[in-house]
């Protein structure tokens, strides 16, 4: 299926970005399971209560200048 060339850099663009949100949740996994998921089970309910999405904090800095 062609597509133009900025569609293809906006999927491009889109892979890279859920790429590095794949690397930092996979480093964030690395340390203790249990408080990861902790952690992302806190942040969804807060999200849900608040009805807006929550800036991405990450305890590894470099993720967001990566982005």
């Amino acid at each position: 299926m062609p597509v133009d060339a900025a569609t293809a850099e906006r999927i491009v663009d889109e892979a890279n970005a859920s790429f590095h949100m794949n690397m930092a949740m996979f480093r964030e996994l690395e340390g203790n399971w249990f408080v990861a998921l902790t952690k992302f089970g806190w942040n969804s309910l807060l999200t849900k209560i608040k009805g807006e999405p929550k800036e991405n904090v990450s305890a590894h800095p470099e993720t967001k200048a990566a982005s």
